[in-house]
């Protein structure tokens, strides 16, 4: 015997809910481990085979994490704002959540998509001042990655996401 249709579209919306948890903490995390030990520690190495072992390994592993999670969180918050539009518009701590959690996955969708590409056409042809401003450039944009995601996440969890 076949669920009912209420009981399908209910457990589908658990499955999107724990997607969008996971995916989100992924992003919060990663956010936080790339712009508070990685990064830094990375700068003070000096440049080396090892140094660039380390980066091609973050580069195909870290940042391929990152992009899945920032494609999975926007999926499911299509979602989620279409199936729970009422209870969002009645809980101010969620529309604080949303608030936060759209400017970090704004910010991390554009600093993976576009600027990370950007930044790596620039290194590839050798136009090292054009790289640093950018890099300088988009700095307090990673701020905006590294408090907007947790906070939407610590928030998340507080009102137990559904």
């Amino acid at each position: 015997m076949r669920p009912s249709k209420e009981v399908e579209e209910s457990i589908m919306d658990n499955i999107v809910v724990v997607v969008h948890i996971i995916a989100g903490a992924v992003l919060a995390v990663v956010a936080m481990v790339m712009q508070l030990g990685v990064g830094p520690t990375l700068q003070r190495i000096p440049q080396s085979a090892e140094k660039e072992t380390a980066v091609t390994f973050m580069k195909g592993r870290i940042q391929k994490a990152q992009d899945v999670a920032i494609i999975l969180v926007w999926v499911t918050v299509g979602h989620l704002a279409h199936s729970r539009w009422e209870m969002i518009v009645d809980s101010p701590l969620l529309m604080t959540k949303i608030a936060f959690g759209s400017a970090a996955l704004i910010t991390a969708t554009i600093m993976h998509f576009v600027v990370r590409g950007t930044k790596e056409r620039l290194k590839r042809d050798g136009k090292m001042d054009a790289f640093r401003s950018l890099t300088r450039r988009a700095a307090p944009f990673e701020k905006i990655v590294l408090i907007g995601a947790p906070t939407a996440f610590v928030l998340g969890v507080y009102l137990g996401h559904g």
